[in-house]
């Protein structure tokens, strides 16, 4: 079964706490306390002589006392410490199935220190993929596979292009389900999943997420940075809620052209909203640790519940480089390669 984060969140939120605390800069008494979710920030450049502080291969050691925490620090500190252009380009993580998305060292990276910034639509949708794949294989082989469906951004960039285009209702239809959700999808029958998890992302570099229970006739909205101070007027707002109409006609059309007897209108459904006014930068890492949650079918395998910025991105991290059939782990040195042993047992 492909390993979970579940075994290696403790350690992970040890050691994200932990490279915090070691590039906390000491300030004079009268300075102005620092936003603790902007300050991280500093985590990127804060290694002078990367070399210096990074231990010996792990292969070459013996097993520490707190084997996952160091793999997972020496991990962390191999990333901070390139600065080689070069280096930063190649690809270190490669998914083919169900299409190609392709992980640089460089955005590895920058998921991981740059808090200033939103997360990369491939990291998001690699994730994804990380979610469904670990979601199938625990059910494999009973009749609860297919049951929660996770479509990846894919799906609302699809329905959002196709929306503009001009194609009639039918033709728009018709490409959708080829390209967003039978193609992609050959392990389980789509059509009947009873609860659907949907992500979008808007303009802002804000994320989104739409639930569909098809079984209780209800909808969730999760929009972890709600606009509060301007809840009727705020542009985020009203961007955010069109785009969660044009994924709910979409999906509804979808169903309707593919689901024997289906006869609703998801537009009359019951929604709840889920709002908080979280930071924009963290919206995407909030959406995957809710689509984890949901229903709490992964609640106790895969993300710690956290809001903080680090432990948000290192969690994605590590998801992202225990992927299943890495078709670029020729690319990451020996070393690294090693650390990902550890966290893969």
């Amino acid at each position: 079964m492909e390993p979970i984060i579940g075994n290696n969140a403790p350690a992970i939120q040890v050691v994200a706490a932990r490279t915090y605390q070691e590039v906390s800069v000491p300030r004079p008494l009268d300075a102005a306390a620092p936003d603790p979710n902007e300050s991280a920030v500093q985590l990127h450049d804060v290694v002078a002589d990367p070399q210096e502080y990074l231990p010996a291969p792990l292969h070459l050691l013996p097993p520490p006392r707190h084997f996952v925490e160091d793999a997972l620090e020496y991990i962390f500190g191999f990333m901070n410490g390139v600065h080689d252009e070069q280096t930063l380009d190649s690809i270190w993580i490669r998914s083919d199935t169900p299409y190609r998305i392709e992980i640089s060292l460089r955005m590895l990276k920058d998921t991981l220190f740059v808090t200033s910034a939103s997360l990369h639509p491939e990291c998001f949708n690699l994730a994804v993929r990380k979610l469904a794949s670990a979601e199938v294989e625990r059910h494999a082989g009973t009749n609860m596979v297919g049951g929660k469906h996770y479509f990846d951004l894919q799906f609302h960039a699809q329905s959002r292009a196709l929306r503009y285009s001009w194609m009639p209702q039918g033709q728009r239809t018709s490409t959708l389900i080829n390209n967003a959700v039978v193609q992609p999808f050959p392990r389980y029958d789509v059509f009947n999943s009873t609860i659907y998890l949907l992500p979008l992302s808007i303009p802002d570099s804000s994320y989104g997420l739409l639930v569909v229970n098809r079984m209780r006739r209800r909808v969730i909205v999760f929009n972890p940075s709600l606009d509060v101070r301007q809840v009727g007027n705020s542009t985020h707002n009203k961007e955010m809620m069109k785009e969660i109409t044009i994924l709910k006609q979409e999906l509804n059309e979808v169903l309707q052209a593919r689901v024997l007897g289906w006869n609703t209108e998801l537009m009359d459904w019951r929604q709840d909203n889920m709002s908080f006014n979280f930071r924009r930068k963290d919206s995407g890492f909030l959406v995957l640790q809710e689509m984890a949650h949901q229903l709490g079918s992964l609640r106790s395998m895969t993300w710690m519940n956290t809001t903080d910025p680090i432990m948000l991105r290192s969690q994605v991290v590590v998801q992202m480089l225990m992927v299943k059939d890495n078709l670029a782990a020729g690319n990451i040195p020996q070393e690294i390669t090693a650390a990902l042993r550890v966290l893969n047992t």
